[in-house]
């Protein structure tokens, strides 16, 4: 009876598994709201780490820019938030939650959620289209 029992669950084990690693590798599951292949990107960082855990958030944030992992959790997130601006504090969000780091172009309102400084709107609209005109102009070359 118990080499039966483990005949049937060692393939359901090994699908439960397999799919758990399909799901990791595809993006599609997330840690904190972060895709876990992006994570993996940052665990592989040290100077990404580093800042982590000697909670230098500015540092920190200045690394995920460096290395491309703010960009790439907008692009996971970019179907869903079309709008730029609410897709930059969405991930900016996501940042908070994990580290507290309040990006420049925010306020913390109520404690806990980012609200978009009235003085950054324009600010960041900018930066929005100046990085989509590069984006746009890098594709071409």
């Amino acid at each position: 009876m118990n080499s039966l029992i483990k005949i049937k669950i060692f393939p359901l084990l090994i699908g439960f598994f397999s799919v758990l690693i399909l799901l990791f590798f595809n993006g599609i599951f997330t840690i904190a709201g972060i895709p876990a292949s992006i994570l993996v990107k940052f665990l592989r960082n040290p100077p990404a780490l580093s800042a982590f855990f000697t909670a230098n958030r500015q540092k920190f944030h200045d690394q995920l820019q460096k290395i491309g992992i703010e960009d790439d959790v907008k692009d996971f997130y970019r179907n869903d938030i079309s709008d730029e601006i609410e897709l930059d504090r969405y991930v900016h969000q996501l940042f908070f939650n994990l580290t507290g780091y309040v990006g420049y172009n925010y306020d913390l309102s109520g404690g806990k959620i980012l609200t978009l400084k009235q003085s950054a709107q324009k600010r960041l609209s900018q930066e929005i289209q100046a990085k989509s005109l590069q984006g746009k102009t890098s594709n071409h070359s």
